[in-house]
């Protein structure tokens, strides 16, 4: 399927089936045939990532300077948050969407947004966020993980950084997240870690700059401006497409893989 934006940042299907697409000119829904453009009421940026749908069957996704924006009723509308600390995932469970601030996290809960609470956390400028069970987790600069699980904070060195520069995230298997870094030519590898450990995957078996990074049963898909590539965790590149400028892939709950591709002017 073509529509007329020239760069795709994000896909995710909901659970009534429609797709959503995150473009340079905001959120698009498909429904199989049309493409339905929702009414934007907030004055935040358009483009942005991180798609994803709470419980109630909003979705949301996170403008590239760092504010929260959701789709109800086909109307995109902003959430009312404090300065955010910049262009850092979010974590949407079951009770409360969590975001960074300078200060700490803030927790809102979905079913009334306009209250929060905050935790303070001293020096706190993680590059992820996400969840595992209960467990809100955050890496900092590749070398420490905060937890934060019953209103108690833990802090952890790691003994060796899992990235210096650019890093990229993806989630896997039992609360695993996996993480490499989108340019550093001199660590080409994909390191696993958790809230308790962290370990080498595999190193990459090329250079290119990476734009998407998915893990899916077993392997890593991975999208670059010179094509779509599939590594296993043995570093074996399984199957690769060449010529492709790939900026997002998603794996759709009925088997399929959606792609988002650049085809130029």
């Amino acid at each position: 399927i073509c529509f007329p934006v020239t760069i795709l940042y994000d896909i995710v299907s909901d659970k009534r089936g429609y797709i959503w697409l995150v473009t340079e000119a905001g959120p698009v829904r498909f429904d199989g045939e049309n493409f339905l453009t929702p009414v934007q009421q907030h004055t935040q940026s358009k483009p942005g990532s991180l798609l994803v749908e709470d419980h109630m069957g909003r979705i949301w996704y996170e403008s590239f300077d760092g504010y929260l924006l959701f789709i109800q009723n086909d109307t995109v509308r902003s959430l009312s948050q404090s300065f955010p600390l910049g262009y850092i995932s979010f974590v949407v469970n079951r009770q409360h969407i969590v975001y960074v601030t300078p200060q700490g996290l803030e927790y809102i809960p979905l079913n009334r947004l306009n209250r929060r609470f905050r935790v303070p956390i001293a020096d706190f400028e993680p590059d992820h966020l996400f969840q595992s069970s209960d467990t809100t987790i955050a890496i900092q600069g590749g070398n420490w993980i905060h937890t934060l699980s019953h209103g108690q904070q833990f802090r952890r060195r790691l003994d060796e950084p899992l990235y210096h520069l650019a890093p990229i995230f993806t989630s896997g298997e039992k609360g695993l997240i996996y993480v490499t870094s989108k340019f550093d030519r001199a660590d080409r590898s994909i390191y696993a870690f958790s809230s308790q450990t962290s370990f080498k995957i595999c190193k990459l078996p090329f250079q290119q700059a990476i734009q998407s990074f998915k893990y899916y049963q077993g392997a890593f898909w991975i999208g670059t401006a010179q094509g779509i590539y599939v590594v296993d965790t043995s570093s074996k590149i399984r199957w690769d497409i060449p010529g492709l400028n790939v900026t997002a892939i998603y794996h759709h709950p009925n088997g399929g893989v959606w792609t988002g591709i650049v085809t130029g002017n």
